[in-house]
């Protein structure tokens, strides 16, 4: 029983001299450096200035636009138009006028799609991301010429 009772010892004795790194042997060389501290809300800045708030919205609405495809279900054919000018009406080049089945914005634009040039004709809106995959349960498959986002 004594026995047992020493080897258990030792056995547990071996698992913190295992557990401890070799001499001059760093955690952070062996890839075990401590995680960061999570923020706190104290230590995020909001952006308060009304000028950084207006630049930064700009820059993201920058990268904005549409995804489209010539066949149902985001399949075929496909393309992304933009950067979109919020307000203005997109008329489509030739090429992409009445073949467009599946149409999404990307989020935050909310979109309306026309079946006449320069946002005239039929319409069919909002249009919110990720889209419609499949223009005819609309009735507008094959049928945009122009669309307009905000």
């Amino acid at each position: 029983m004594k026995t047992f009772a020493i080897f258990a010892a030792f056995a547990a004795l071996a698992g913190f001299v295992v557990a401890a790194p070799a001499p001059g042997v760093s955690l952070v060389a062996r890839g075990l450096e401590a995680s960061p501290a999570p923020l706190s809300y104290q230590q995020v800045v909001p952006i308060v200035d009304a000028g950084e708030a207006a630049v930064a919205k700009r820059e993201i609405e920058a990268r904005q636009g549409v995804y489209v495809t010539i066949h149902i279900n985001w399949s075929g054919g496909g393309g992304w138009i933009g950067p979109v000018n919020r307000g203005a009406c997109a008329d489509l080049v030739v090429s992409w006028k009445n073949v467009i089945s599946s149409f999404g914005p990307d989020s935050p634009l909310v979109c309306w799609i026309y079946d006449g040039d320069w946002c005239t004709g039929d319409w069919y809106g909002p249009i919110y991301n990720p889209g419609i995959a499949d223009l005819t349960t609309i009735g507008f498959n094959d049928r945009i010429n122009s669309f307009i986002c905000w």
